[in-house]
């Protein structure tokens, strides 16, 4: 049934390991754009604070529980434990948990709460050889009982199926871009380009710079700027540094939604070289991919996870093979000497990504999920 139909709004509770995650908008998103009545869990991978009332325990009953669990056995831990009681009281007709590590952590609650489950994948959650390693049995436990899994794109499917997750219980709907992107009108000034992410492993920040690098030797008028933080900045800066670029790469750091807007405005393209981390940790569908194409800029970026779905190269942008450095700075060097093919790559990219990930359609199809969840039987254990 289409959830446009749903006269009387679900109860859900959304489950976030964070309150108001940077780097996350979108779970912002569904907090603020789900039709029903939703009541927000968040703090930690088993949310420990209900939004507008407070944490859902103090240490002492936290003390009290660990005792009684040693005694008596119990399987739930005081965390699971205190967040079952809210649940309950909740009389929720469906949970929605952000990352496949906190629907590992809920999904025991909910099986015996009979709550239908649904579960966000997000990137790390089925990449991250660590997490899959330490949660290998939850994980199929929540892949028998969970009714749906949203995931961010067709590699991020197959990856759950070698999991072990049935492929009828999985639905594909990336991340979408804020409308607001849409609004932008793209003149660029110059020869600059645009990244925008957090400095880890599996976006590969060192490689740009390298890619850029090369650009900047054929091209010295070139500039970069590449907005955001992370573990990876401070060896990125002192790698600027060492290849004497100071004057050519901008890390002007995070930067509020007026700003990183006015800089998509000016920049000729988008540049990302994501690639997969040594621990098998790899993107999603990356959100700012999304969010400059709407905003009408060329991509520049790899063939990795679900960035293929998103840019169609040649056409919406250029894309290379993971770790091609010179690669990437040839694409680079194409869209500045292709300066009106590179315009017409951000006007096919725009609407492309309009008509296929708009936020309009990830709602849609996030409603309909959890509508249709709440009509399932609800399969319980003797927790």
């Amino acid at each position: 049934m289409d959830s446009e139909n749903i006269s009387k709004p679900i109860k859900i509770a959304l489950l976030s390991p964070d309150q108001k995650p940077d780097s996350t908008t979108f779970i912002q998103a569904h907090k603020k754009n789900l039709k029903g009545d939703i009541s927000y869990y968040y703090k930690d991978w088993t949310p420990t604070v209900l939004e507008g009332v407070g944490p859902l325990f103090n240490y002492l009953e936290a003390i009290v529980n660990l005792f009684k669990n040693k005694i008596g056995g119990n399987r739930l831990d005081y965390k699971q434990q205190a967040l079952k009681k809210s649940l309950a009281a909740g009389n929720y007709d469906v949970v929605l948990a952000e990352y496949g590590i906190t629907g590992a952590n809920v999904f025991p609650i909910c099986q015996n709460l009979k709550i239908p489950l649904v579960v966000v994948f997000l990137g790390m959650d089925a990449y991250y050889k660590p997490v899959l390693e330490k949660y290998e049995l939850k994980y199929k436990g929540m892949f028998e009982f969970a009714a749906c899994f949203i995931v961010m794109s067709k590699h991020m499917k197959q990856k759950l199926i070698k999991l072990g997750c049935a492929e009828n219980k999985i639905i594909i709907s990336p991340c979408a871009p804020a409308n607001m992107f849409f609004g932008i009108k793209n003149v660029p000034d110059g020869r600059n380009f645009i990244a925008v992410g957090r400095f880890v492993e599996k976006k590969s920040p060192q490689t740009t710079i390298k890619a850029f690098n090369e650009v900047l030797r054929k091209y010295p008028d070139a500039r970069l700027t590449m907005v955001g933080n992370g573990e990876l900045w401070e060896e990125c800066k002192k790698l600027i540094a060492e290849l004497k670029i100071e004057n050519a790469v901008e890390l002007p750091g995070p930067l509020k939604h007026e700003q990183l807007m006015a800089l998509y405005a000016k920049s000729i393209a988008f540049v990302q070289h994501s690639a997969t981390a040594g621990h098998g940790d790899s993107e999603g569908t990356p959100v700012a991919v999304l969010e400059a194409s709407a905003a009408g800029l060329p991509i520049v970026s790899t063939f990795h996870a679900g960035i293929p779905d998103v840019v169609i190269d040649g056409e919406t942008g250029f894309l290379v093979e993971e770790n091609d450095m010179i690669g990437m700075a040839k694409a680079m060097i194409k869209i500045i000497e292709n300066k009106e093919t590179a315009i017409q790559m951000g006007k096919a990219g725009r609407i492309y990504v309009k008509e296929n990930f708009s936020m309009e359609k990830h709602i849609r199809i996030i409603n309909e999920v959890l509508f249709n969840a709440t009509q399932s039987e609800v399969r319980v254990s003797g927790l």
